[in-house]
């Protein structure tokens, strides 16, 4: 397919030369699908917003204007210190984590934040969405382009609200499409089936089967302790608790099933489910405990929540005959 690329040229000369700058963007002449027109489009936006940042600069220069610019700051201890703060969310943590191991392959060890540019911000889009790769050499996925390409864009929106930089580089950066997740999950006798199954980590076979039965995310589970389990005679058991995502507060009934999966109580200040891990080394484990419980399968990725909707339904089909 021919492409132009697309360059922007300024007023200023070095060597006599006049400075061109590339945007690695690239133009489809004569697009033919809707596809290749929205790419057009996105791309002349890119273009024209760019010469509106040039041409701020030449006045700037022209009237002896020097915006205030916080120079000599890395930026990955900038990053540092975002990442520091999303500590409390594992998963959010981690993603955070993962996207600097591939910000910094790309710009190297050091990097000042003033020297980051529309230009080289762009280049890193494009390795992300086409060169990045796993440790075992495999193209990232479309969730994870998605996601590590994200967290640089958030980093730049706050750099620009602390007034680190001059431009909100974010906006000048085209975002990646996400692609649908899809989730496993157990069926209710693949549960039942678990529940008999050995497994060398007790506590967290409980907490699965936990987070089963009542739907309640890993990072929540991890997080209660007995005083946000209640009984009273007229509701049963019950939970109170935050939840980490939202910040939202819930109270969730418990059944019978949930409640034997607590185990002995101990002190309020305590944790429901000390020691608790997440690692994909123990979600390998529960999934072949169950894949040896019940099927064939060397493995089964397995999403908890989506269990206890799946299970869920079922047992509303089961009493109601849908």
């Amino acid at each position: 397919m021919r492409q132009w690329y697309l360059y922007l040229f300024s007023r200023r000369h070095v060597n006599g030369r006049r400075v061109k700058e590339s945007t690695e963007a690239k133009f489809i002449p004569n697009p033919t699908t809707a596809a290749e027109r929205f790419k057009n489009k996105q791309d002349l936006e890119l273009i024209q917003n760019l010469q509106a940042i040039k041409v701020i600069e030449l006045q700037d220069n022209r009237y002896g204007l020097h915006r205030t610019e916080k120079t000599s700051l890395s930026y990955y201890d900038f990053y540092a210190r975002l990442m520091r703060s999303r500590k409390d969310s594992l998963g959010n943590y981690g993603n955070w984590a993962s996207a600097l191991k591939y910000i910094k392959k790309f710009f190297g060890t050091k990097l000042d934040i003033h020297d980051l540019r529309i230009e080289r911000c762009l280049q890193l889009r494009h390795f992300i969405e086409r060169d990045a790769s796993t440790v075992s050499r495999r193209p990232l996925s479309q969730n994870s382009r998605y996601s590590y390409l994200n967290k640089f864009k958030a980093s730049l929106r706050v750099a620009y609200k602390e007034r680190i930089i001059r431009e909100n580089l974010a906006d000048f950066i085209p975002g990646l499409s996400q692609g649908e997740t899809h989730r496993e999950y157990l069926t209710f006798e693949e549960v039942q089936a678990l529940v008999d199954t050995p497994c060398d980590y007790p506590v967290t076979k409980r907490a699965f089967l936990f987070s089963c039965l009542t739907g309640i995310r890993f990072g929540d589970i991890k997080r209660l302790t007995w005083s946000c389990l209640r009984h009273s005679t007229s509701r049963g058991y019950e939970l109170s608790f935050r939840q980490q995502k939202t910040r939202g507060k819930e109270y969730l009934p418990l059944s019978e099933q949930a409640v034997e999966m607590l185990g002995e109580r101990k002190g309020d200040s305590e944790f429901i489910f000390e020691g608790l891990l997440y690692s994909d080394y123990v979600n390998a484990a529960i999934a072949l405990g169950a894949a040896r419980g019940y099927t064939q399968e060397d493995h089964i990725p397995l999403c908890a929540s989506y269990t206890c909707c799946f299970v869920a339904r079922e047992q509303y089909r089961f009493i109601y005959g849908e």
